[in-house]
């Protein structure tokens, strides 16, 4: 039996505007995949904070060891990092 050498893949976006307090995904993820995905430069949404995403999904919301609150960062330009691990992010979007 032969098994596929698991592909880990990373995204950094530009800095985006952050418009709301929910980030959700889109992504298909095989087999024992996942996504996990941190805001550079904010406390506590480090890749190792993120709880990964294990199914594939449509307006899945990410979340962090605190919580998916992204309220304080509202208005302002993040830049988001996105590990995907056997996974294809299709989408990603803030909302309520």
């Amino acid at each position: 039996e032969t098994t596929e050498p698991e592909q880990i893949g990373t995204i950094v976006t530009k800095p985006v505007l952050c418009t709301g307090p929910r980030l959700h995904i889109t992504a298909d993820i095989a087999g024992n995949g996942s996504i996990r995905v941190a805001v550079l430069d904010a406390d506590g949404l480090r890749l190792e904070d993120c709880v990964p995403i294990r199914a594939t999904t449509t307006e899945g919301t990410v979340s962090w060891r605190g919580g998916p609150d992204l309220a304080a960062l509202v208005g302002k330009p993040i830049q988001l990092q996105f590990e995907l691990r056997s996974a294809t992010l299709y989408a990603f979007g803030f909302a309520d």
